[in-house]
Order: C-alpha cells, then structure tokens, then sequence
C-alpha cells in the first residue's frame, strides 16, 4: 500500500512539473535582432503607447530599455508580438514597435502615440497600408479593396468598428475565409401575431376552479427586440420588450346556471434568451431559449353569473383573481434571419413561452409568430 502510494505521489509529482515547463513555455518572452531572437528575462508590459515606444526587459542582473532602433521586435511567445516599423506620421518617418494583432495573407498591426493613432494592414509585398480612422467610415472601403477574395469577410466589412477586437476578427476571419457570423450589437422593432390559452395548472385551486374554463384566443403584440453578442458570433444574449393584448371569454352552463368569465389581458413580456445560429451565409436559421418574466397590467376578471328561474334572470358580477402581477416562465423559438445589402436585418421566428401559476393564479401560453428589422 505505501509503495502503490509513493507511486502516485512521484506519478503526480511529474505531471505538475510537466505542466509548470509548459506553462513558462508559453510564457516566455523573447527580443528579436537581425541576427538573432533571444529568450529570457521578464518583459514590463506597459500602456499600449509605451509598448510602441520602447519596452523594458527585466533581467537577473537588473533591467534594460530597447527602443526601435535596437530591436526588430519583441513579445511573448504564443500570446503578444511587436515588430519594429517605420511610419509616417504627418508626413515624417517615425521608427516605432507595432502591435501584430493578426499574422497571415493580411496581417494587421495597431499604433498609438499621443499624437496619432492608426491601425496598419501588410499584404503580401509586405508592404504597411494606413488604416486611418477619418470619421467618414474611409476605412472600410479601403479593407473592402483588401477582402473581395473572400466573399464572408468582405460582406462583414459594413459591420466591423474601428476598434482592436472588431479589426481582429474581421481579419482573423479573412485569412481563413470563415462563413461564421459576424458578432454585433442589433437593436431594432418586432410585431407578431398568434394565439394565447390560460388555463388552470396542476396545483390551482383558486376561485373559478369549479367552473369549466377553457380560452384559445388570439393576441396581437409589438415591442422592441435587442442582441447581444457572446465573444463569437454563433451565440448571443437576444431579448424583448413585448406588449400583448388578448381578450378571453368562456362560457359554460349547469342546468338553469350560465356562467360567462370574462379576463381582457394586457402584459409586458420580457424574455431573455440564448440564441444560436448557424454558420451559413444568406439566410441564416437561428434556435433559442431561455427565461421570461411578464409584468402583468391587468390582473383580475369578471365572473357573471345568470340563473334563469321561468321568466326570472338574476344576474351577479364577481371579480376573481387571474394572474398575478408578476409571473416568470420559459420560451423558445426557432426562426431565420437574412442580411440586407444595408447594416440592417429582417427575421421571422415561431416562439412558444410559458407563464406559470400557482395556487390562486392560472397558467398562460403564447404561440407566436414574430417578425422584425434590426439596425
């Protein structure tokens, strides 16, 4: 028993040496000259403006500065990389560390100073083209001259932003021309038309209980739709401002007694949800799912009751609870969206959501077919 124990610690023991190399392994810094590119040491990262100016190398016997004129570039392997370039800055040449942020066919670099700021592009005659940001969106029919030889990047040029990340995935996609979906906030108006149904759970035992309650009625809704992307473009966080209207009406007899409940439903339907679509380009299918919560404006319905004794009606009005003013549920939907030649997009989306109740509140499902434009 001891030996099998002294096995698995020394066992053990290996692999979180293993594992410390490796992790030091990705980790290590590097300088880079004409001649040569050595490792070791610990490089000072700073803000990004000194990291184009000069980098400072902590070593054993203390620390050293470089500048451009003395290094090719500098980083740490498998994470960051700065290469020494020169630019022209408002018409003089200035030697300085670029950030390569994309490596390939077209590789991408970001620069900044207090005086000038700019992204750069390098294709293949490695060659540095500005991408200057000059308030009028130039820089995107100068990446679309760049991205024509792969038809999903190029569509995504009217998404991309002037900022590192946005840059960054739009070249990343292009080097190896990806038909995944380019990530972005959509803000836009949605309409829908479909049925709802309220109905008595398993654990109602509220004031109509004894009554046969049975609705299926339509319902008109409209609101404002929002998406938020999740690091990728396959996923993000979708959700809804919906206003809803429905009228319900049942009416059942017993005998000489006719009962007619009446419920007019107004609510505010919030859902948030999951949404995941699939890669292809054009029209693009989407699933979702997630969480709901319903603010419910109009929470109580009449129950009128007339008894027919020979030519005698004698009618009653009674007011009963129907929902509460909050009630939290589920929904889903599976629909498609297409791109327009614009920024905009139109989808249509079938979606069931569920409201559930409780001992003295019913039940509410939706069945609804929803359409929208985002910008």
């Amino acid at each position: 028993m001891m030996t099998l124990r002294s096995s698995f610690s020394s066992f053990l023991l290996v692999i979180v040496i293993m594992l410390a190399f490796q992790i030091n392994g990705q980790a290590q810094s590097y300088i880079e000259t004409d001649s040569s590119k050595s490792t070791g040491g610990k490089i000072l990262f700073s803000t990004e403006r000194d990291n184009n100016a000069f980098i400072k190398l902590k070593l054993k016997t203390g620390t050293v500065t470089y500048t451009p004129e003395q290094l090719t570039g500098y980083g740490v392997i498998g994470k960051s990389s700065y290469v020494a370039k020169t630019i022209l800055v408002n018409g003089t040449e200035r030697k300085v560390f670029l950030n390569k942020r994309v490596n390939g066919t077209l590789s991408l670099y970001s620069y900044r100073s207090r005086d000038f700021d700019a992204f750069f592009l390098e294709a293949k005659d490695k060659n540095l083209i500005p991408l200057l940001d000059d308030g009028q969106e130039g820089y995107r029919t100068l990446l679309s001259s760049y991205l024509d030889s792969c038809a999903h990047a190029a569509r995504n040029v009217k998404w991309v932003r002037y900022r590192p990340s946005s840059l960054t995935r739009l070249l990343t996609q292009f080097n190896s021309c990806s038909s995944k979906p380019f990530p972005r906030l959509k803000l836009g108006a949605v309409v829908g038309y479909g049925t709802s149904n309220v109905f008595m759970g398993p654990d109602y035992f509220g004031p109509i209980s004894s009554y046969n309650w049975k609705t299926d009625y339509s319902s008109f809704v409209v609101g404002v739709t929002g998406d938020f992307p999740i690091n990728s473009g396959y996923v993000s966080l979708h959700t809804d401002v919906l206003l809803s209207r429905s009228q319900f009406n049942t009416v059942s007899q017993s005998g000489a007694v006719v009962t007619d409940i009446v419920y007019n439903s107004s609510s505010i339907d919030v859902p948030v949800l999951v949404r995941y679509r699939l890669p292809t380009p054009g029209w693009r299918p989407f699933v979702n799912a997630g969480l709901q919560a319903s603010f419910n404006l109009n929470t109580k319905g009449n129950i009128y009751t007339s008894t027919f004794d020979q030519d005698v009606v004698t009618t009653s009005t009674t007011e009963v609870k129907i929902l509460p003013g909050l009630t939290w549920g589920v929904a889903a939907g599976l629909g498609i969206e297409y791109d327009l030649l614009s920024r905009n997009a139109v989808f249509v989306e079938l979606r069931l959501a569920r409201a559930y109740g409780g001992s003295d509140s019913l039940q509410k499902d939706q069945v609804l077919i929803l359409t929208g434009f985002t910008f």
